[in-house]
């Protein structure tokens, strides 16, 4: 068998082909193309059951368009067999057989060297605090000072005479008239 192409695994392709079909007038039902293999693609294995992938494959007036996906997690690089499937009046055809090629994946990658420091490592200490009561501790809060509040002097006597008013005691010997309004000073009407 030979390569019929080289295809790159990180990256979709599309492979043309010219397709002519005699002898019916019928157009084919399904044409689709298979690329398997028996490796097993995370180790590296040989495996007794074949993985394939069948691309698509969509018909033109001048051929055949084969669209391949990515391939970079299902196919390791090598050599892996791949058919063209015409399907045609209830009839398989195989046109084509040969294989494909899949190239190592391009990498990049950065290596540092690893540089042994010329100053030695101090000695490491752990410390362990009573996080508890940092977290009870009251916080402080912070202190406003306010501009000094200036009062008028009064003799205490005069203070008490302002404040106190004599006390209505008219009611214990007249009885009881009514509901006093402590906010207007007067008696209120009796009902």
């Amino acid at each position: 068998m030979s390569v019929i192409a080289t295809i790159d695994p990180s990256v979709s392709h599309k492979l043309t082909f010219d397709l002519n079909i005699s002898g019916t007038k019928d157009e084919p039902s399904d044409i689709r193309s298979i690329i398997e293999s028996q490796i097993d693609p995370e180790t590296g294995d040989s495996v007794q059951d074949v993985f394939s992938i069948i691309c698509r494959a969509v018909r033109s007036p001048d051929g055949v368009k084969i669209t391949i996906p990515r391939l970079l997690n299902l196919f390791r690089s090598g050599s892996y067999k791949s058919r063209l499937e015409v399907v045609l009046e209830n009839r398989l055809f195989v046109p084509l057989s040969e294989e494909i090629m899949i190239t190592e994946p391009a990498k990049v990658e950065i290596k540092t060297p690893v540089r042994e420091s010329a100053h030695t490592i101090p000695d490491v200490s752990v410390t362990i605090s009573n996080i508890v009561a940092e977290i009870v501790k009251p916080k402080e809060e912070p202190i406003v000072q306010e501009p000094p509040v200036v009062e008028e002097s009064k003799p205490i006597a005069k203070l008490f005479v302002e404040k106190s008013k004599p006390v209505d005691k008219t009611w214990r010997y007249s009885g009881f008239k009514g509901i006093r309004n402590p906010f207007k000073g007067g008696v209120a009407p009796s009902p």
